[in-house]
């Protein structure tokens, strides 16, 4: 088969190849800014729990690492009440869930990691902008899991026109699949068929197809 992805879509190629279109965040999320995506899960969790459930997505609770995404965060999450916050206090040092240290903050009020806040919980609060330390765990709010994008991809596709540009990379697979199967197996990379939309990206298949062997046709995403 035959992916097409780049930091925002992506393609699959089966049979000879199948072409697919996506965004190359994760089923469920968004792009977002920088790279990043995000889910917003409506159901209010705590905090502990809110990680939780983010971590078993692979993702993790927001990270802010500088004024720009601050900035941008401000916008993107300025329909939620409260959110948490991927912040903890080690008793020396705010840390992000990822383990790097919280080199910028932007809290309503001085606050300092010690001994006796260990246990807080921090959210983002979108009528400021602000953030907050929260010491009551059983409290429960709306979330977003924070994730990046699958960039990574393009590592081992190939592309459409090597150095000229980055929104279009495939994989090819060899195993001959019906349509219906085709689809199954887009979906499972997070794709959908795409169509032929171009006459360079036909010449791309042909040459590629070709130098795989198959030469027995390929699907592509027309209706």
């Amino acid at each position: 088969m035959l992916i097409n992805t780049t930091p925002r879509m992506r393609r699959l190629i089966l049979l000879a190849f199948i072409p697919i279109l996506t965004s190359s965040c994760y089923s469920g999320y968004d792009c977002g800014f920088n790279g990043q995506c995000f889910k917003l899960v409506g159901s209010g969790k705590t905090s502990n729990d809110a990680k939780n459930y983010c971590s078993s997505e692979d993702s993790h609770l927001p990270i802010i690492r500088s004024q720009t995404d601050q900035d941008q965060f401000f916008s993107y999450a300025s329909k939620s009440y409260k959110v948490w916050l991927g912040l903890t206090c080690n008793g020396e040092k705010f840390v992000w869930d990822d383990g790097t240290e919280a080199n910028y903050t932007n809290f309503k009020n001085v606050e300092t990691c010690n001994a006796a806040n260990v246990d807080n919980h921090y959210y983002f609060y979108p009528g400021d902008g602000k953030w907050y330390p929260l010491g009551i765990s059983s409290d429960q709010s709306t979330f977003y899991c924070h994730a990046n994008t699958m960039s990574w991809l393009c590592d081992t596709y190939h592309l459409l026109q090597q150095g000229k540009t980055d929104d279009t990379c495939y994989l090819v697979n060899t195993k001959i699949t019906a349509v219906p199967q085709a689809e199954a197996v887009c979906e499972n990379q997070r794709a959908h068929i795409s169509p032929i939309h171009d006459q360079a990206l036909n010449d791309f298949i042909k040459r590629t197809a070709v130098g795989y062997g198959l030469t027995n046709g390929v699907h592509n995403g027309l209706k």
